[in-house]
């Protein structure tokens, strides 16, 4: 009888996993787009019939997935849209206005406009926006 490797689980290791230290390097990649791919169909297999048990199941109850776990889209994950809303705050009113009319919050980066203007020897207190109190 061949002797056995007993991984840490106490259990034998398959015959199939012992057959990929055979394989060359190319072999094993290919091998792992396919178990990637098997497990992907299999894991939306799953939620597919999950999903259609528990609504099944609601519907028996007079329930429909909408009033269980409520009709918004899942979160995105990532960067926002430059159009989306930051947040509920307001949004910072400019400080600074040049002759074309372009404006600065006094935030972030000085625009090239004010930059130009003081290297003409010209106060930045210039451009103040005059805002009633």
């Amino acid at each position: 009888m061949p002797s056995r490797s007993f991984p840490a689980d106490g259990q034998p290791e398959p015959d199939f996993l012992k057959a990929l230290e055979t394989l060359s390097v190319p072999e094993l990649n290919q091998v792992l787009k396919r178990a990637q791919a098997l497990k992907d169909a299999k894991l939306e297999s799953a939620r597919q019939d999950f999903m259609t048990r528990v609504q099944a199941e609601g519907e028996q109850l007079g329930l429909d997935l909408g009033t269980l776990f409520g009709s918004a889209p899942a979160a995105k994950r990532g960067r926002k849209p430059a159009d989306a809303p930051k947040s509920g705050r307001a949004p910072v009113l400019a400080k600074y206005r040049s002759p074309t009319g372009d404006e600065w919050s006094g935030r972030g980066r000085m625009p090239r406009w004010l930059q130009a203007a003081e290297a003409e020897g010209k106060s930045r207190d210039e451009f103040l926006i005059d805002r009633p109190a």
